[in-house]
């Protein structure tokens, strides 16, 4: 019994004697200023750098399986790519695009991305459309 009642009496102790320890400002005492520390953005190594071009062109097609993909026809021929670009959310969200987006002129930024199967396992690389911008 007597082990219990002290367990409790340094338990209140510990208690109380955290909240006494914590010291209030002064009210005339500056206040702390905090300095936000941003990091660098990640260099591009040399391999990524040649993978990545930007391309014009109009959207052909736009298809939906485990990975959403969209087709642009260039100057030379058809690109298809992961659409991974900020645009492509929302087609990406209901599975399909508008019809009135096909034709449209795009620029697009290529880079390296990653296919995924249904369950969010890695199964591959390939191109993927990194930026979307429609062009007038």
């Amino acid at each position: 019994m007597k082990v219990q009642i002290f367990a409790a009496v340094l338990a209140l102790a510990f208690a109380g004697g955290s909240q006494a320890q914590t010291r209030q400002p002064a009210p005339d005492a500056p206040t702390q200023s905090f300095r936000i520390i941003k990091k660098k953005p990640k260099k591009l190594s040399a391999k990524a750098i040649a993978a990545t071009k930007t391309l014009e062109g109009a959207i052909r097609k736009f298809e939906c399986g485990d990975n959403c993909y969209l087709t642009i026809k260039t100057a030379k021929a058809e690109e298809t790519g992961l659409c991974e670009a900020k645009a492509c959310a929302p087609w990406v969200e209901k599975q399909g695009m508008p019809r009135s987006m096909i034709g449209k002129k795009v620029k697009i930024t290529t880079a390296t991305g990653v296919q995924r199967d249904a369950s969010g396992k890695a199964r591959g690389k390939m191109t993927s459309f990194k930026t979307l911008e429609f062009v007038k």
